[in-house]
């Protein structure tokens, strides 16, 4: 008689759901830092996760809404680590300030 194989609790779950989010995140920010925002497609992420397009508008309903996920993430306490010198984003707005972190974290 082969294993038991219990189901998964609901944090079990929560837990699988969010890394996944995270690492769409985390290719996603290495594409934009690599490539810059207007030229990253969906298409690009989707590719560079090894995830289908219908897994990322799961989680995310537009390169936008990505956008704004890192944004929000990047402002919180991961950001904080990045030890950026302000005067290497001071002036810059949007994607372009968003782009610094990324930069620093993928291309050392």
């Amino acid at each position: 008689m082969g294993a038991i194989i219990m189901p998964r609790t609901i944090e079990q779950n929560a837990k699988i759901k969010e890394a996944r989010k995270n690492q769409i995140l985390d290719k996603a920010a290495k594409l934009f830092a690599l490539d810059g925002y207007a030229r990253v497609t969906i298409d690009d992420i989707v590719a560079e996760t090894g995830c289908s397009h219908g897994l990322f508008y799961h989680y995310f309903s537009s390169k936008e809404d990505v956008y704004t996920s890192l944004r929000k993430r990047m402002s919180g306490e991961e950001y904080a680590n990045y030890h950026i010198p302000k005067d290497e984003i001071n002036g810059k707005r949007g994607y372009e300030a968003l782009r610094m972190p990324c930069r620093h974290k993928y291309l050392r």
